[in-house]
Formats: structure tokens, sequence, C-alpha cells
């Protein structure tokens, strides 16, 4: 059984919570007898060696360079950015994509469907997408928590692709959403989404799984997209106005930050910080993982399930998070501390830092939770979407 994954960014360095679920999946594709074929957009020019990653886990890998911003947005003025800058690809080239045994096409996201179709079409396979969230929600909710050129750009993607949803979603044969909020937003174009949950316990996770006993550090861990203002905002209200707390109780805890692409202004403001280890875009993510005691995930703005969460609950690392930060992830709920202002957000990091049993019994409840979402269930609901894609 061949299928085709288009995804909507690179697998490797897997330092995301996106690229890590993105990679899980394929991973459970594999495990479930698949063979893949990715056609992987990406922005920046990867190494030999992250080449390599990914044509270790596909049969066969096909890399297409997004275009740039301007030329993207001077070509094509009504359309979403993140949709035009990953390119089409010629029938010929599609064609050569398919095998006999292809079931079908999985869209990774919105923003890879018209590459989906232009493979899928001359295939005579329909696309089945793989939702991350209610995709105009999430642009509304990141031009809130924006301001200036980025606010104006949010907006724009926002209303731009709300304009062409219908045109989008027509003859997409399946969607499945991360999370059961975001499955009214398919309702209305005919679509009934499956819930099929990210995977949050892969093999390579297996051997980093805790043994639920606290570590001695009294380290806090943030990871997130640093390039994203919701990220930036909910960081920047932990340090300011949580931080100082904890310490105040706990004077040797330290907050480690690590997160893709940060601008100059955060690499600086978090450099400067007392008690901030500031780390930056790293290729594995496992050294910190491992001297961590508490992830903390303060955000209040976005849709759709914080991916960043899966990692440090396979490995029974217990989470603070906002409400916000804990949407989607129900199942998850009885490991984490949930706290929506500093005082409530400060109190949950200094009990977990001082409360050995408390540690151990939240740690316990994520690694057991995370563990029943298996990959081979995973891989089964996204196959099931192909019971109804052939043309």
């Amino acid at each position: 059984m061949h299928v085709i994954v288009v995804t909507d960014d690179v697998l490797y360095p897997t330092n995301s919570g996106g690229r890590s679920a993105l990679l899980g999946e394929c991973e459970a594709l594999v495990a479930a007898g698949c063979e893949l074929t990715l056609v992987v957009s990406h922005r920046n020019k990867l190494s030999a060696h992250e080449v390599s990653q990914h044509e270790k886990l596909a049969s066969r890998v096909v890399f297409i360079q997004r275009s740039g911003f301007a030329a993207t947005t001077m070509a094509h003025p009504l359309r979403p950015f993140q949709m035009q800058s990953r390119k089409t690809v010629l029938r010929e080239m599609a064609l050569g994509l398919g095998r006999e045994d292809t079931v079908g096409v999985i869209a990774s996201h919105e923003w890879t469907i018209p590459l989906a179709k232009s493979i899928a079409g001359p295939l005579g396979l329909r696309v089945a997408l793989r939702s991350h969230n209610d995709e105009v929600a999430y642009m509304q909710a990141l031009a809130r928590s924006a301001s200036g050129l980025r606010r104006a750009y949010c907006w724009a993607e926002a209303v731009r692709l709300r304009i062409m949803l219908k045109e989008l979603y027509r003859d997409i044969a399946a969607v499945a959403v991360l999370s059961e909020g975001d499955s009214d937003s398919y309702r209305p174009f005919g679509l009934t989404p499956t819930f099929v949950p990210a995977v949050l316990f892969r093999d390579h996770d297996a051997n980093g799984s805790a043994a639920n006993i606290p570590p001695e550090s009294a380290r806090l861990l943030f990871v997130g997209a640093l390039d994203m203002p919701q990220a930036v905002e909910g960081l920047k209200w932990f340090c300011s106005r949580v931080l100082p707390l904890v310490r105040a109780a706990v004077p040797h805890a330290e907050l480690h930050v690590a997160g893709r692409r940060p601008n100059r202004e955060i690499a600086q403001l978090l450099s400067a910080m007392d008690g901030v280890e500031f780390h930056g875009e790293v290729s594995s993510l496992e050294p910190l993982y491992a001297a961590t005691r508490i992830f903390v995930n303060p955000v209040f703005s976005g849709s759709g399930v914080n991916m960043k969460v899966g990692p440090p609950a396979v490995r029974g690392i217990p989470v603070v998070t906002t409400t916000t930060g804990a949407r989607g992830l129900s199942h998850l709920a009885p490991g984490f501390v949930i706290a929506d202002d500093e005082e409530e957000f400060a109190a949950g990091c200094i009990r977990l830092l001082e409360d050995n049993d408390m540690w151990s019994q939240k740690s316990g409840d994520l690694s057991t939770r995370a563990g029943l979402i298996s990959s081979p269930s995973i891989a089964r609901g996204l196959l099931e979407l192909f019971d109804e894609t052939r043309v």
C-alpha cells in the first residue's frame, strides 16, 4: 500500500511540536505497512543530513522550495501567501509519483491542498485533508495578538483564506481533525470530519519515557515558535510576571527557552534576563527534555491543539498551561496544572518544584495517558479516510 503525503513543513530537524506530530503520523503509516512518497514544501535550504533523514523514512521524497513573500504576493495578491508560496506540480511530475498500489494523497494542512490536488488529479485520486486548526480562526487569533505589519499580514491571510474556502474544499473527500472542536468549521462545506488525535507517542520517544521519578533540577522549559506573536506574548508574560514569583519561592529555579526563528529583539531580551537560559533554535530537544522538571505553556490565543505539549507529556514531564494551551487535550488534563493568571500559574510551578509526590502523580498520569494514543490506532484512522477517496 502506497500513500502520498504532502507536508506543509520539513520533518527534520524535529524541533517543534508540529514537526514531531507530522513525523509521528508518517512513522505510524510506515509501521502499519505503508510505503510513503513525501512531497515536502520547505522554506530554508536543507543540509545533506536532513535530506538523508527524510529519505530513510520514505521510499521517495520530492522537495519543493517555497517562493518568497514579495514575488508570491505580487503574482497572487488575492490569494494567501502561505498557500501560494507552496508551488503546484505539472501533470508529468504528478504521474511519476503514483503507483498501482497508491491509495490516496494526504494534504497536511489547508495550505497544501492546491499542491495535493495537482498531484491527485492526474492520478485519479482525491485528497484527504489532515487539518491542523480552524485556520481562519487561527490567523484571526494571531492578528489580534500581533501588531504593525505582522497584524495586517495575519488579517489579510485570514480574509483571503475565508473567501476561497468553498473553492478550496471542493472535491476534498475526507477531513481528519486534531481537535473535535474544529469540526464545525468544515460542516458548512458539506464535509463530515473524523477525529484522529495527534501522535503523542512515537517509537523514538519510548526510549525517553520517564520513570516518574522527579529530577533534582529546578528547570522549567518553554518550547515554541518564536516567530509567532502568541508564543512570544505568552513567553514575555511568563518571564515578566510569573517567573519572578517562582524564583522568590525557589531561588535556584531557572527557565530554559528553545524555539525556531527567534528575532533579534526576543533573543536579546531573553539572554539578558536573570534566571533565563536562552537556547534559540536547536537541532534536538532531547537534552533539554532530559533535564527538565516542568514544561510551561503560557499561551492565551490561537486555535486547535498545542502540539508542543505532546513530547513532554510522553516523557512524563508535568505541564503547567493556560486553558487555551490545554484545548483539545482533555485526555491529558489529569497531568496538567491549568492556570490563567500569574499567581495561579506561579503557584502551580512552585508546587511541582517543591512537592515530589505531586510531581510523581502528575508525571505518571501524563505518561500513561499519552501512551494510550497509539501509533497503530492513528494510522488506522488516517487510512480509513481513503475508503471514499477514489474518483
